[in-house]
């Protein structure tokens, strides 16, 4: 593993540990093949161009220990504040785009019902947001996951996750292949 790669993976652990704890409520029922997952945390990039929004099972953030496993998603530097946001239950003066499209839903009397992540093509994830519009059955529509996590946060509906996408993707934060920090230092480190 690199050096960026495992300080990557210590600014995600010290996310995941110092998350708050949040509110128990009722876990809706998974779509076969699905679980339920949560945002965790969002870390941006030292330029801001860019944000990795972690994502792990609902239920597993906050409680003071690490997560077994976290799905990273790299996302635009807007998508990311919007979600950071969203996330912290926190609103700019005036409505960034995904305030305004909920705004709108809410005012056409539509709701999100969730969102799903549902596959992984060279390194780019799929999502599919559901909405209900009026009692009218759901309506299903393509999206960035960046996208559909800013709404459904927003709305907080429940975020799915293919099974299968998260154990193909997700990262192992449970010390199981992750290779332990050198007892002392590399030279290039140590002339830091």
């Amino acid at each position: 593993m690199t050096r960026s790669k495992l300080l990557t993976v210590l600014l995600i652990l010290s996310v995941l540990s110092s998350a708050v704890l949040r509110r128990r409520e009722p876990r809706p029922l998974a779509p076969p093949g699905y679980l339920l997952a949560e945002v965790a945390g969002v870390v941006g990039d030292e330029a801001g161009l860019h944000h990795t929004v972690i994502l792990v099972r609902k239920g597993e953030a906050g409680r003071g220990t690490v997560p077994e496993k976290a799905l990273l998603i790299t996302v635009g530097g807007m998508e990311g504040t919007a979600i950071a946001m969203a996330v912290a239950k926190k609103a700019y003066v005036r409505p960034l785009t995904h305030d305004l499209t909920s705004q709108i839903l809410t005012r056409l009397e539509s709701r999100v019902r969730g969102l799903y992540i549902h596959s992984l093509q060279k390194e780019t994830f799929f999502a599919r947001l559901e909405l209900e519009s009026r009692g009218d059955g759901p309506h299903s529509f393509d999206c960035r996951p960046s996208d559909g996590l800013a709404l459904a946060l927003r709305a907080e509906a429940p975020i799915w996750v293919d099974a299968k996408v998260f154990e193909k993707a997700a990262l192992n934060l449970t010390g199981k292949g992750i290779p332990k920090p050198p007892a002392k230092p590399p030279e290039a480190a140590r002339s830091l």
